[in-house]
């Protein structure tokens, strides 16, 4: 077997993994904000590592009404390495989260910054946009552009780019 279709095996063999442990613990009683703390690294622990696999989970905008405090309900990065280990990122919520990765890195933002996980470990920066995501893309200087959507106005529907 090559090591470009091992690599994809353990791969999916990964994502598997993950998809059974959710699954399963979703079909049980359990508090979801929980099981994704424990796997919390921290901030300077950060790397994006063996990571094969990556996903968000959070909040969505039906449950972030006017009483909704943040700091109860966070969103989480979650990391997937190849052997099914879970490894998760804690940020503020971002309704329909997108992350971009490329060879730079995964970039991902939520309502308050920006991020990045490469390899040296995980940048932040300080950018307060609206909670809801459409779209996160990556470009090929290692930047990231992402569209939030901000709602209709007086003079029509209005997206922030960032």
């Amino acid at each position: 077997m090559s090591t470009a279709t091992t690599r994809v095996s353990r791969s999916l063999g990964a994502v598997a993994a993950a998809a059974i442990a959710l699954t399963t613990a979703c079909s049980q009683p359990f508090d979801e904000d929980t099981v994704f703390e424990q796997a919390v690294l921290e901030t300077t622990e950060a790397k994006l590592g063996d990571t094969v696999f990556a996903f968000t989970v959070g909040p969505s905008n039906d449950e972030m009404g006017a009483s909704f405090d943040a700091s109860d309900h966070p969103s989480y990065v979650v990391l997937v390495d190849a052997e099914g280990n879970v490894a998760t990122i804690a940020t503020a919520p971002m309704d329909l989260a997108s992350l971009a990765w490329n060879e730079h890195g995964l970039s991902f933002a939520d309502d308050e910054r920006d991020y990045r996980l490469d390899a040296r470990g995980l940048a932040a920066v300080v950018n307060p946009k609206s909670f809801w995501q459409n779209l996160m893309f990556a470009l090929e200087t290692g930047e990231k552009v992402g569209v939030f959507n901000d709602g209709h106005t007086e003079g029509g529907y209005a997206n922030q780019v960032a």
